[in-house]
């Protein structure tokens, strides 16, 4: 992602996004784009360009946590390249990258697609983490092969006397067993 200050254009590649499938891709715009513009706008050349976006982050009101805010200003806009047919869908949070009736986005051949919502909440599961970050979580245990759907169960075997070893039988993930070293 880059920013020409003169023209206060900010430009996002399609290959700092994430592919969904075919011409379908995904901007998180709190984790990757707000991110970038912060370190962008720190950078010793943005120090005399006006700020380039307002951020509100999560806000409470009566036990509701509701999504934050990105909001473009002081005349920049955004483009998203390159200038082809594809998609690219916001999340992350409330924003108004794709608005073209007010100069914010730049529009050419890409489509964008906002999530906004006046109801768009942060909810949490039992460790404090966002549904968001739950099935992130949850797809990288299933990845790694430690989802609820494949349990492992871990028995202790025994100790060898002479070098320390600790024998302990893995059942459940195909693996019959292992031995480890004590750290």
């Amino acid at each position: 992602m880059s920013i020409d200050f003169p023209t206060k254009v900010i430009t996002v590649p399609r290959s700092d996004l994430a592919l969904v499938s075919g011409t379908i891709y995904t901007m998180d715009t709190e984790g990757y784009f707000r991110t970038e513009l912060m370190s962008l706008m720190d950078d010793a050349i943005a120090m005399h360009w006006p700020q380039s976006y307002f951020h509100e982050t999560e806000s409470t009101i009566a036990g509701v946590t509701y999504a934050r805010k990105i909001k473009i200003i002081n005349g920049y806009s955004v483009v998203f390249t390159p200038n082809e047919q594809w998609t690219v869908i916001l999340e992350g949070s409330n924003n108004d990258i794709f608005d073209v009736e007010n100069g914010i986005l730049v529009q050419n051949q890409v489509q964008v697609i906002p999530t906004n919502s006046a109801g768009l909440i942060v909810t949490t599961v039992g460790s404090g983490l966002s549904i968001e970050q739950a099935a992130q979580l949850k797809d990288i245990y299933k990845l790694l092969g430690l989802d609820n759907t494949d349990s492992v169960t871990v028995t202790p075997a025994g100790v060898d006397s002479n070098s320390g070893d600790i024998d302990i039988n893995f059942t459940g993930d195909g693996v019959a067993s292992t031995t480890m070293e004590r750290q």
